[in-house]
């Protein structure tokens, strides 16, 4: 049975942040784009009222509603696309949803909008986030995730956090060997609808080298504790948190199909894993439309035994076909593939630490470098 984990303090909330980012808000309802505006300014940053057809190229974050979607016409895709992150707002009273995109329901989702500006404010800090989540169940979600952030804090000079945010993952804590080690686990953070200190919450983690980790709690058992209502809040500020302190997150969002829009908008490169397997395959087909949809970039992970006869050939042109069906470039989502390996899990079930195979650590690394050529941390 693992030694029971000691908690450090809640972290304190950061209450202002230097104006560093531009945020637009190109929104027609005055009542919104009040509520709009007065979020960013809490928040610390600059904001911009603008036309959507007039963003120019790199505005970090940009606030439209249905009413200024229409209004731009043809121009209004166009816009969103050549803003790194473009989300669509609409009132609690009037949930219209521009270009049939759910929107940011206001004032209700309030928290889930100064979490974005909080990205906004970190966003030329140097910080990146990779996301890694699963076609099906069972895909290797924690081992990819765990493989990622070990490479890459060999190679970090500002550190890597590790977040998990699948409540029903094994404990990457556990994966990692350091069920033991006192510090803040992810039931001790409280953000609440503010944001969290990129310093203090890296010092108040368990730490190995360049590696914090920000696990979940742990059942007697060991095994992460899963309810019912899962919060994704309190991992998305912790990621929000670690991009802002100029590091790499990795985290390990668990099966795809549950990971909220807000955490798929807040990701440089979404990993998405699965099976090599026409069931693993077919998975990964339902759940890469809306994944492209909601993120910066994708890649498609393929974990299969040397015996498997599907690989990256045979899902490549039924990629290519669902991007077509779906409007997003399957030449652009890469696949990279690995050997399943029982070593690994004979070494965890032995009580050993983490060990990845060749491939396993090869495809790591081209996820990695898809987030760090974004301009990520070193």
């Amino acid at each position: 049975m693992p030694t029971p984990r000691t908690h450090a303090q809640p972290v304190p909330r950061r209450t202002a942040t230097p104006a560093r980012a531009s945020v637009a808000v190109c929104v027609d309802d005055p009542d919104l784009a009040e509520d709009c505006l007065a979020a960013v300014r809490a928040c610390g940053l600059a904001a911009t009222t603008a036309e959507l057809a007039g963003l120019s190229p790199g505005t970090p974050l940009m606030f439209y509603d249905a009413g200024a979607y229409e209004r731009a016409g043809e121009a209004a895709e166009p816009a969103c696309r050549i803003v790194d992150r473009a989300v669509p707002v609409c009132s609690d009273l009037t949930p219209r949803r521009p270009g049939g995109r759910r929107a940011l329901a206001l004032p209700s989702e309030t928290s889930t909008l100064l979490r974005m500006l909080d990205g906004a404010a970190g966003a030329d800090s140097g910080g990146r986030h990779v996301l890694v989540a699963g076609a099906h169940g069972g895909a290797g979600t924690s081992t990819f995730a765990c493989v990622a952030a070990l490479r890459a804090a060999r190679e970090s000079e500002s550190g890597v956090v590790l977040v998990e945010a699948d409540a029903r993952g094994p404990g990457l804590d556990l994966l990692l060997g350091m069920e033991s080690e006192p510090g803040l686990r992810l039931g001790g953070v409280h953000a609440g609808a503010g944001t969290l200190d990129p310093e203090q919450l890296w010092t108040a983690l368990p730490r190995h080298g360049g590696l914090a980790v920000a696990a979940a709690e742990a059942s007697v058992d060991g095994m992460a504790s899963a309810g019912e209502g899962q919060d994704w809040s309190t991992p998305l500020a912790v990621a929000h948190a670690g991009v802002a302190g100029g590091r790499l997150v990795v985290t390990d969002a668990g099966p795809a199909s549950a990971v909220p829009e807000a955490f798929l908008r807040a990701a440089d490169v979404v990993a998405l894993v699965s099976r090599s397997t026409l069931a693993g395959m077919l998975q990964t087909l339902r759940e890469v439309p809306r994944l492209a949809a909601h993120s910066a970039a994708l890649v498609v992970v393929l974990r299969g035994a040397r015996t498997d006869s599907l690989g990256a050939g045979d899902l490549r042109p039924q990629l290519d076909a669902a991007g077509r069906r779906s409007g997003f470039s399957g030449a652009a989502v890469p696949i990279c593939t690995f050997s399943s390996s029982s070593a690994i899990a004979r070494t965890l079930d032995g009580g050993g630490t983490l060990r990845p195979s060749r491939g396993l650590a090869a495809a790591a690394d081209q996820v990695l470098s898809g987030a760090l050529d974004r301009g990520g941390a070193a």
